[in-house]
């Protein structure tokens, strides 16, 4: 009843827009179908299925996936008359397993408060590290952790959509800068205790650069976390920062395109909007920091990058991606005594998409992508508590078509 309820609401939200006369609306969408086989070797099906365990994997897993993902959605955009006010929502439908549920995309509005500076209030995406790789198939791939889109976790570290304030400053029509207070309450793999008593926002911040056919994108997070003591952590650490560094470009010539973004920060885990999916919030593959055995706060380290190398052949778009990442953390464990250890862990993809515009609207997008979830190494402490050298997590394989129309 609630969906229904919500899908009534747009309804009478477009309705409502369509009505006055001197404003301008546009209601539009996107119906998405991945069409596609999935499968995952033993280690994988171990580790993200529960088929056997990490020490002793049983066999391979397959399946073919036919989904409406999550992607799919219909929005509604208004600008007042004069041109200077606006308001965007956009909803999101689908979901694993013939799911039909609906989401918040984005709520948000806007004031052009003069040529040179916009103020933006509501929840949409970050202005950090905001290029991603043409990646769509496989948003519910039917297993935990039920993502595979942008490539997040193989190189985008996505850090999601979050309620905020921004302001937007056009010097000229070749720079931009936009900075972001957003919201800060703390999300991730951490083994802080205690309230939460983070004071300030989270900060994101960009400069987006054109150049002609030359687009470049340096970005910088930041934010500040704190905790009271807990009863567990009497004496502990109980504050840290999150940080993150990014430089994105794109360009294109003729027929061929490249874009790409790179990523360096320390317990990224732990802003708010960080999606981390997964047993232990480790799928992700970023870490947030962890006591030693002195009580202290140990940052963890994350780097990631990804290319997509386009080519334009008629109706066809041939794009070939590749993604890397790589986090370093630290985890500690009582078995009688405090025992402390390094982990690491580095994952990569590898694939092609294909988007072919057959009739304006109407797009084919066949994909065909390899995913390494990599290892994770672990030093010679955290392997005695472990009882295996190092864990590995498996390769996937998600080939099929994205049927996609846009209006």
């Amino acid at each position: 009843m609630k969906k229904i309820f919500m899908l009534m609401a747009v309804v009478a939200m477009c309705l409502c827009f369509a009505m006055p006369a001197t404003a301008k609306v546009h209601v539009g969408g996107l119906m998405a179908l991945d069409f596609y086989y999935h499968r995952g070797d033993a280690d994988w099906a171990a580790n993200w299925l529960g088929l056997g365990t990490p020490a002793n994997p049983t066999d391979d897993w397959q399946q073919l996936e036919i989904e409406v993902p999550g992607h799919t959605r219909l929005n509604a955009n208004w600008v007042n008359d004069d041109g200077n006010v606006g308001m965007f929502m956009e909803l999101g439908l689908g979901g694993p397993n013939g799911a039909t549920g609906v989401t918040l995309r984005h709520a948000y509005g806007w004031w052009q408060i003069n040529p040179m500076f916009k103020l933006l209030a509501g929840h949409t995406d970050k202005s950090f590290s905001t290029l991603n790789p043409g990646q769509l198939l496989g948003m519910n791939a039917g297993a935990p952790p039920d993502l595979h889109i942008i490539g997040i976790g193989f190189g985008n570290m996505y850090e999601g959509r979050v309620p905020q304030l921004r302001l937007e400053t056009k010097f000229n029509d070749m720079i931009t800068w936009k900075i972001s207070a957003c919201d800060n309450r703390a999300a991730g793999e951490t083994d802080v205790q205690g309230n939460e008593e983070s004071v300030w926002p989270r900060v994101d911040t960009m400069l987006a650069l054109n150049f002609g056919p030359v687009y470049i994108e340096p970005g910088f997070t930041w934010s500040k976390h704190k905790h009271d003591e807990g009863s567990q952590n009497l004496g502990a650490a109980t504050s840290w920062n999150t940080f993150g560094f990014s430089l994105g470009f794109k360009f294109g010539v003729g027929p061929f395109s490249m874009a790409g973004e790179g990523i360096y920060g320390r317990n990224l885990a732990n802003g708010d909007g960080w999606a981390y999916f997964g047993p232990a919030g480790y799928t992700m593959g970023v870490l947030g920091p962890e006591y030693d055995n002195q009580l202290d706060l140990v940052n963890s380290e994350d780097a990631a990058f990804w290319l997509d190398a386009g080519f334009k052949v008629g109706p066809a778009d041939i794009h070939l991606i590749y993604g890397y990442q790589d986090t370093e953390g630290f985890i500690t464990w009582f078995d009688g005594d405090w025992r402390e250890g390094e982990v690491s862990w580095t994952r990569q993809m590898l694939g092609i998409s294909v988007p072919i515009t057959v009739a304006r609207v109407f797009i084919i997008r066949p994909e065909l992508f390899w995913y390494d979830w990599g290892d994770q190494e672990v030093d010679e402490d955290l392997n005695d508590f472990l009882g295996v050298d190092d864990v590995q997590y498996g390769h996937e394989i998600v080939g099929g078509v994205v049927f996609m129309v846009i209006f």
